[in-house]
């Protein structure tokens, strides 16, 4: 082998040494970055835009950053619906009358969730009722649901007993044992207004 080919196994040899076959740590932030140019039908260049989609509905260069963890990431979307007292959605109750309510969550996340901790407050106007039956539902089952906890402060102390009767300010804590990936279910309590 001549010396040109030393020098070009030698050069060769640093290039591959220095390749990035690390593994990914927790943390570590990668970017990605797409981009491309084109023109128009008649021929002119386009103008550069933001990234995004531009006037006529063309996806533009764009940036993202990612990061690598090891660590789960979750998802829980909640929503609450006032009801009556049969579940059916309403838009308005009147003094002395019923609405119940019902706080509907979904793990929209790739995770099962344990220990998930649903807080809710009572509105004000109304008195708290006892508990429906069929107030808590998990598809796929949940474990257990601890029993609900309430307060007069978000700050606590929290306690168990039961929080029939009482009024605004009211903060009620459900605390279930585990929601599966995928999986919905509900809270339901009722209430009288004043």
């Amino acid at each position: 082998m001549g010396h040109r080919g030393i020098v070009a196994t030698v050069v060769a040899g640093c290039l591959l040494a220095g390749r990035g076959d690390a593994a990914l740590t927790s943390g570590q932030l990668l970017t990605n970055f797409a981009s491309a140019t084109f023109n128009l039908p008649s021929g002119g260049a386009a103008t550069d835009t933001d990234a995004g989609t531009n006037i006529i509905n063309i996806p533009n260069s764009q940036t993202a950053w990612v990061i690598a963890t090891d660590s789960p990431q979750l998802c829980m979307k909640l929503w609450k619906q006032a009801t009556d007292t049969s579940w059916n959605p309403i838009a308005g109750q009147y003094p002395g009358t019923a609405v119940c309510f019902q706080i509907s969550f979904s793990n929209c996340g790739g995770y099962s969730g344990f220990t998930v901790m649903v807080t809710d407050v009572l509105p004000a106007n109304v008195v708290k009722g006892n508990a429906p039956a069929g107030s808590f539902w998990v598809s796929g089952g949940s474990g257990a649901i601890n029993p609900p906890l309430s307060a007069t402060s978000l700050a606590g102390p929290w306690f168990t007993y039961t929080n029939t009767g009482l009024t605004a300010p009211l903060y009620m804590r459900w605390i279930l044992t585990r929601v599966g990936m995928h999986k919905t279910g509900y809270i339901r309590y009722c209430a009288t207004i004043i």
